[in-house]
């Protein structure tokens, strides 16, 4: 999930009641706490599964109305928890700004902000190629194009990873990696050794260059 909606947080919210309900029941119903677990994390994981924690959620919140009413320890415990959230939101409103652009305007000192927007807004072909620090924030700013490479080095394996490693640092020669010989369009490094070295190569076409980044797409032969 991106969590750039409000049903995001919605979702989060409902998960954490459900297991606040299990913890409050002392529940150590194995079926309970594996099914909301497991759906939590396929939920969390894949934005299209969310249903899953939805559903695992409500069930489980719904079996702790059937036990006795809760002792007045475990009413303050709830009370607390709802005030805690209630305060957590508030906070939320107050410091998160209303207007994006001042915080777009910082990340764009160091992170490819307007690249981005440049390759949303002229709708340049997939798919992207994109250096590893920067993979995280393509990935939150521009979901519709699916990142090369990004900060979970485990996904993506020891053979990968030291292919990349060794491309970005000319090594060995950009056509031996298949994510980048493959790729329509690359967002760079501006002082890179990359993207200086592939904005001089025949076939790639410089479109767009500022302080931070330089986007190449692939001329079409």
């Amino acid at each position: 999930m991106h969590f750039r909606a409000p049903q995001d947080y919605l979702l989060l919210l409902l998960t954490m009641a459900a297991f606040l309900s299990l913890g409050l029941r002392r529940s150590r119903d194995f079926l309970q706490i594996s099914l909301l677990v497991l759906c939590a994390i396929a939920s969390f994981y894949s934005q299209a599964d969310s249903w899953l924690v939805l559903l695992a959620s409500i069930a489980v919140v719904a079996a702790g109305d059937s036990k006795p009413e809760p002792s007045s320890a475990a009413r303050s415990v709830i009370f607390a928890a709802a005030s805690a959230i209630v305060l957590l939101g508030i906070a939320i409103l107050v410091r998160f700004p209303r207007d994006p652009e001042p915080m777009l305007a910082e990340l764009g000192q160091t992170y490819p902000v307007v690249a981005a927007d440049y390759i949303r807004d002229h709708h340049l072909p997939q798919p992207l190629f994109n250096p590893i620090p920067w993979g995280g924030f393509l990935a939150w700013y521009l979901p519709e194009y699916p990142v090369a490479i990004d900060g979970r080095t485990d996904l993506y394996g020891d053979d990968y990873n030291i292919h990349y490693a060794k491309v970005m640092n000319a090594d060995e020669h950009y056509s031996t990696f298949p994510p980048l010989n493959q790729a329509s369009t690359l967002i760079l490094q501006k002082n890179s050794l990359m993207g200086v070295a592939l904005a001089t190569v025949p076939g790639f076409k410089t479109v767009y260059s500022d302080d931070v980044a330089v986007v190449l797409v692939r001329e079409q032969p």
